[in-house]
């Protein structure tokens, strides 16, 4: 469980830096568009190519968005899994237990019917049936 919530704090951690990042390159590539704005008809070119790489940017930002969400979704129900399993487990322990409290039970009153019919049976001998 712990590996589990340390890999968690991770990937937020890694989706908090592909924010950034793509943050960073968008402004880069607005800048580069006002720049190519500034240099008029001869910047018109590095402008589409500027405006182009800003939105293979945000495409890239939201693909690896939805990557993270998944990842998220996938360790959340993970988690959820391993509390199921570890009832499952604990019930089984539990049944375990009480079997073994049975057991003990069983094995004292077979010994006790034993001890029981050996006196039964010593009491018994001084019966003779005749023939």
């Amino acid at each position: 469980m712990g590996r589990i919530a340390k890999t968690a704090g991770q990937i937020s951690h890694i989706s908090s830096a592909i924010a950034s990042i793509a943050f960073q390159a968008n402004i880069l590539a607005l800048n580069a568009a006002v720049e190519a704005a500034r240099a008029g008809s001869s910047g018109r070119g590095f402008a589409v190519v500027a405006n182009n790489v800003r939105e293979e940017i945000e495409a890239s930002f939201g693909q690896a968005s939805q990557l993270v969400d998944q990842i998220s979704v996938a360790c959340g129900e993970q988690m959820h899994g391993i509390d199921a399993l570890a009832c499952g487990i604990a019930l089984i322990d539990g049944a375990n237990q009480k079997h073994a409290g049975m057991v003990e039970e069983t094995v004292h009153v077979a010994t006790n019917l034993a001890d029981e019919s050996k006196r039964l049976t010593s009491s018994m001998s001084v019966f003779r049936l005749g023939s």
